[in-house]
């Protein structure tokens, strides 16, 4: 997305970003162009290997996996726990 509002005359006032380097090389937009289609790629890799690491702890845990959740410490319902204490008086 920020390499096309680079390149978008509407989205970019300057609008040098499409202009060639100072030095005669890419100049901005051709190296967020280059940097968007790399990150694609990586984005991509990354997902197809976390869809297979989920189907293959399905497949040896026989349950779905499920993200990480911090347990609160409570071992007890809040009634409960409230019935204890009153219980033992606090």
């Amino acid at each position: 997305m920020i390499a096309k509002d680079a390149a978008d005359s509407y989205a970019n006032g300057d609008r040098d970003e499409d202009r060639m380097g100072v030095d005669g090389g890419e100049n901005r937009v051709d190296g967020l162009r280059r940097i968007a289609a790399e990150n694609g790629a990586k984005a991509y890799a990354l997902a197809c290997v976390a869809s297979g690491a989920c189907a293959a702890y399905e497949e040896l845990m026989g349950q779905a996996w499920k993200p990480y959740t911090r347990d609160n410490g409570r071992s007890l319902s809040r009634d409960v726990a409230a019935v204890q204490a009153d219980a033992m008086g606090f």
